[in-house]
Order: structure tokens, then C-alpha cells, then sequence
């Protein structure tokens, strides 16, 4: 699928090129509901649409994660213990953020 779209990249990637789409294009992201929202709403020159069509994509995890829990974190960040993560999740963890960071 990657490999068929125009572009492809990490969420600011997508940021920038909404911004940078010229007045009446066409959008499809695939990605989380509600950043594709955020960009129809805040380029309404654009028709901007959830690649799927039918579907409602969502990320649990990070739809649960407040500003309430980034401020605790950043407040207790050096008595709040590491997660740890086994083998082979973390290596292949690894590889896709390195990928992902490559990208961007």
C-alpha cells in the first residue's frame, strides 16, 4: 500500500503536506480518525477523507493518553519505572520506529 501512495511519511509529514496541498485537492490518509478531522477541518479547501471509507480508524492508546497523564509523566518522570519490553517485540518495535524516523 505504501509503495502505491502519492506520499507517505509520519504525522508531521501528513501535517505539512495538507498544508501544502494546493486549494481543491483530494486527500486520502490512512491514518488515526482524529487527526484526519483535524486536517478537513482545518483545510476546508481541501476534501480531505480517511483512506478506508468505511471504517472509523481509531488508536485506543492514544486516544486514552490525556494531557493530565503527559503532565504526570513529565512531573514524576524519574520515579516512574521503565517498561520492558521481550524479544523479538522489541527488536521489531525497534526497526519499525527506526523506519518511521528515517521517513521523517
Amino acid at each position: 500500500m505504501v509503495k502505491l501512495a502519492d506520499a507517505n511519511g509520519s504525522t508531521s509529514f501528513i501535517v505539512d503536506y495538507c498544508a501544502k496541498a494546493p486549494s481543491g485537492s483530494v486527500i486520502a490518509i490512512g491514518t488515526e480518525i482524529n487527526l484526519i478531522n483535524r486536517m478537513a477541518h482545518v483545510h476546508p479547501d481541501k476534501k480531505i477523507f480517511e483512506l478506508s471509507g468505511n471504517t472509523c480508524p481509531v488508536c485506543a492508546n492514544m486516544y486514552r493518553t490525556t494531557l493530565n497523564d503527559l503532565a504526570y509523566t513529565l512531573e514524576n518522570f524519574g520515579d516512574i519505572k521503565p517498561i520492558k519490553v521481550n524479544e523479538p517485540t522489541r527488536s521489531e518495535a525497534k526497526l519499525a520506529l527506526d523506519k518511521m524516523l528515517e521517513i521523517s
